[in-house]
């Protein structure tokens, strides 16, 4: 389910029984810290936890984790749901946490957008590319993180568009990915994250010379240099990427990437892959023409490098320090 019930209720929220013990595991640590504010970015437990103790709580991440107050929670950007089970998983989730904070003694919500901080939300991303689309009435302060590395980019001796690849070594659909640009004959540079299969590993030692593979790789210099990203839609490199006025291809591995992903389309700045999720989809894909359709398309480019004029001079560091100092504005608020 494409929404944020559907996201939580596997992850304990599917009874009040299971909850409590997650709210209780958080309100242990908060009682050996003893803060005087909580701020998260996907914890909704540890927010509810503050909660019982009286702390004051505030939500800073990505718009998935806060989404827009409503009945119910809305549906990811991009998606759908039948709305018969998004009220149904969204009255299973509410049911535990009202039971769960009962049981603390805590008020319980009437709906279960009042289970979030009173206290604003502030979204890590840019409007363009949130969740559930742009909030006007929302602070929005830009990804406080990118990828980053110490490599620098080692392009292969390759005439034509340079490519860039940043995509988990585990994706089922790597080594077709791989194999496709390796007939490019453009070169490719490739950083796989996390666990490597041994097929993403064959298929790039016999894409041929044109396509070599990083370690952690200077993403910053690397987008200086390169015409095409291809990744699977996480906000902090497809921002990246836009920062540096190159288009990003997306094969999303979950539907929170998808989200993104169609904040891309509607910004005219990128191109949609296969759902990574799909074995089948993601296996039989074509990437190679999709690279070379998005290269023949200068449109994209175009949308891409507006959008970095947009936000030119933007700082992560700068951002990080709005937000704290937002915070502390608010607490002293509270504190009057």
């Amino acid at each position: 389910m494409p929404t944020y019930p559907g996201a939580i209720v596997t992850c304990g929220y599917d009874t009040a029984e299971n909850l409590s013990r997650l709210i209780a595991r958080w309100r242990a640590l908060l009682a050996t810290v003893e803060p005087d504010f909580v701020i998260a970015d996907y914890a909704p437990s540890a927010l509810l936890a503050a909660a019982t103790l009286g702390i004051p709580r505030a939500a800073a991440g990505t718009p998935h984790a806060a989404p827009p107050r409503s009945t119910p929670l809305p549906v990811l950007r991009g998606a759908t749901a039948s709305p018969d089970a998004q009220l149904r998983i969204e009255e299973q989730v509410l049911a535990a946490v009202r039971g769960a904070l009962r049981h603390f003694g805590a008020p319980v919500p009437a709906v279960l957008a009042d289970m979030f901080p009173a206290i604003e939300d502030i979204l890590c991303i840019f409007p363009e590319l949130d969740h559930y689309g742009a909030r006007p009435e929302r602070l929005y302060c830009g990804p406080l993180s990118m990828p980053f590395g110490r490599e620098p980019p080692a392009w292969p001796a390759a005439e034509g568009p340079r490519l860039l690849v940043y995509m988990q070594g585990n994706f089922v659909g790597l080594p077709k990915l791989l194999a496709d640009l390796g007939t490019l004959g453009m070169p490719t540079l490739v950083h796989m994250g996390g666990t490597v299969a041994p097929a993403a590993l064959a298929a790039a030692e016999a894409a041929g010379p044109t396509l070599r593979l990083s370690g952690p790789i200077d993403m910053a210099a690397a987008l200086e240099q390169a015409d095409l990203l291809l990744c699977h839609g996480g906000p902090g490199v497809v921002s990246q990427a836009l920062l540096g006025a190159v288009p990003p291809v997306t094969v999303p591995l979950h539907s929170e990437q998808a989200a993104v992903q169609a904040g891309l389309a509607a910004l005219g700045a990128g191109l949609p892959g296969p759902n990574g999720w799909d074995e089948a989809a993601a296996t039989a894909f074509d990437y190679g023409a999709l690279a070379e359709r998005a290269l023949g398309d200068p449109q994209l480019a175009a949308n891409a490098a507006r959008f970095a004029a947009r936000y030119r001079g933007f700082d992560a560091a700068a951002a990080a320090a709005a937000v704290i100092a937002a915070y502390e504005a608010a607490l002293a608020e509270r504190h009057r």
